[in-house]
Parts: C-alpha cells; structure tokens; sequence
C-alpha cells in the first residue's frame, strides 16, 4: 500500500514539474523517455497519456497522437486537456467539420472560458468566415479583455478586416501585455506582412528563430517570410501573374506553390495552423487587391 502511494507522489511530483520543463524546452525525447518510466507505472493514467498525446502531436505525429486521446477520452470521456487536444488534430488534419463541433460541444460545457472562444474565432478564420471569428473574437474579450489568447483572436480578425496596423488595437494590447511571447510576436509579424510591410516581418522572425532556433513553427513563418520579403509571392506578383496567364491559371500556378510548401511542412512534421493562417492571410490580401483594382477602373 505505502508502495502505491510513493509511486502517485512520484507522478504527481515529476510529472508537472519535470516533463512540463522538458516540453517547454521542445526536449522532446528526454520528456518521452521520462513519461514511459512513469507510464510503466500507471499505463492507464488519463493525464500521463495527454502528456504522450501532447509530444506527438508537437512533432508531427498526428496519427499516434488521436489514438492516444481516443484513448483518454475511453477512461475519461470529460477530459478537457484530450478534448482540446482533437480539437487542434482536426485542425491540424483539416477536418475544420468536426473540429468545429469538437469546440461547440467544448463551449456548451464551458461557456465562460475566454480561450474556447478564441480558439474556434480562429478555426472560422481558417475556414474564410471572417464575420463569425469576429463575433466569437469579441466574445472571448468581453469574457477576459487582457486574456493572451482572445487578444491574438481579435488582432488576427482586425488585420484580416483591413486595419491598418496603427489601427488595431487588440495587436497594440498584446504588445503592451505580452511582449516577450512567442505568440505576441508571431502574430506581429504576420499582421506585418498582412500590412505590406515585408521588411519588417522578417526582421521580427529572424529574431524569433535566433531565440527558438529547433522550432519548426517558427522556422516555417520566417520561410513563408523571406518569400514574400523577396518578392515571390506578394499580391502584386500574383496580380501580375494573373495578368500575364489569366485568372484561372495564376490561381492553379499559386495552389501549386502552396501545395509544395505544405507538403514540404508536412514532410518535415511540422505544424498546420499558422503556415494555414499565413496563406489565409495572402489570400485575402490579394481579394482586397482585386476588388480595389475593379473599383479603380
């Protein structure tokens, strides 16, 4: 009996200091090898199995990683961290449908969580429903108005309305709150780029991939970077390509290159969501290039 309990003091000591510091760190193995100790001792430990789940699912493994959350969700049905967890394997698989109803579901049990309503703002900008992942944006920041999260929601709807940079002001409050985050300052330099200013978002991405340098979500945002830094796939070029070889096929020429791009991300292991919002974000710079353009004429 006392060897039971020395063994739940162990998971509940090293789990969520140890492993948590190993992932934090994107030390990926050492926190596995630590977890399968841990889960020789409790192999049907809901939280230990997330934390299986959570490292695959960061290096790619999206197949391993549903399995083990079908798994969770078999022992423990409620389990928010493994519900969570579907929710960003269909994203990141693009099953947009049934991450939607994943989140819905989510929502219902837990409709006063800011981060539930942040997350599926963004699903809807993946999925080009702008009008709704503002409403569910303004939603998350009328729940917690200096929450990270919903704040990354609303700079991302605000950019992809139109907002010039000075103009948004969801982005300037997470600057303010949260300038050293990783997530502030992905978002920055998206919005950048979205705001033609190339230059400047690929000043902000080198700097973050000398600070995270084994981190391919970083490493993909600043390769997406130097492209449209160069030139290669800035809505003017599209337009010219458009111009040159007409409409239909500059937009199979554009599918192309993105697909290669994907599958390379793909290839490599690395994750969907934000290569997804940059080409969203590309995307709906050139519509606004050419209903300008139409409008001129």
């Amino acid at each position: 009996m006392s060897g039971h309990r020395n063994q739940s003091n162990v998971i509940r000591l090293v789990t969520p200091r140890m492993i948590d510091y190993l992932i934090e760190r994107r030390r990926f193995d050492e926190a596995g090898q630590m977890l399968g100790k841990l889960l020789g001792w409790r192999p049907e430990n809901p939280d230990l199995l997330y934390y299986g789940a959570y490292i695959d699912y960061q290096q790619g493994r999206y197949e391993q990683a549903d399995d083990t959350v079908k798994t969770i969700l078999s022992l423990d049905p409620g389990h928010l961290d493994a519900r969570m967890m579907l929710f960003y394997l269909h994203t990141a698989e693009q099953r947009f449908r049934q991450a939607e109803e994943v989140i819905v579901d989510l929502i219902k049990n837990y409709p006063n969580d800011p981060h539930l309503y942040a997350q599926y703002s963004i699903l809807m900008l993946q999925t080009e429903r702008l009008e709704k992942g503002q409403e569910l944006a303004g939603q998350a920041l009328r729940l917690a108005p200096d929450d990270e999260g919903a704040l990354h929601a609303s700079a991302q709807c605000a950019s992809l309305a139109g907002q010039s940079l000075e103009s948004n002001h969801s982005l300037q409050e997470l600057v303010r709150l949260y300038p050293d985050s990783l997530g502030t300052r992905q978002v920055l330099a998206m919005v950048l780029a979205n705001c033609g200013r190339h230059e400047q978002a690929l000043q902000v991405g080198q700097e973050l991939l000398l600070q995270y340098p084994d981190n391919a979500e970083v490493a993909t945002m600043v390769a997406w970077l130097e492209i449209q830094s160069h030139g290669s796939l800035k809505p003017s070029w599209l337009m010219l390509c458009f111009r040159c070889v007409g409409v239909a096929a500059g937009l199979v020429i554009l599918v192309v290159v993105l697909a290669v791009l994907l599958a390379l991300q793909l290839a490599l292991g690395r994750e969907f969501m934000l290569v997804a919002t940059a080409m969203l974000w590309c995307g709906y710079a050139l519509r606004r290039d050419l209903k300008r353009r139409q409008k001129q004429r």
